[in-house]
């Protein structure tokens, strides 16, 4: 599914194997590369092996607060 949000995003691959498609660029990502994503750009990721993501979103993703 593709997602196009206002905050930037940078994710760091801690375990396993994703493809992002950012702008319509595909690259595949391991442990310990590091994807970002501009403000307002499509992109989608695919899980090929079992994985970790760390996400961390600029400003900060508002919906993703507990309240």
């Amino acid at each position: 599914m593709w997602q196009c949000r206002h905050e930037e995003q940078i994710s760091y691959i801690e375990k396993g194997i994703v493809e992002f498609e950012v702008n319509g660029k595909k690259k595949i990502l391991c442990a310990g590369d590091v994807q970002y994503i501009p403000s307002n750009v499509q992109h989608r990721v695919k899980v090929v092996e079992e994985c970790v993501i760390l996400d961390v979103f600029t400003p900060i993703r508002k919906d993703l607060l507990q309240v």
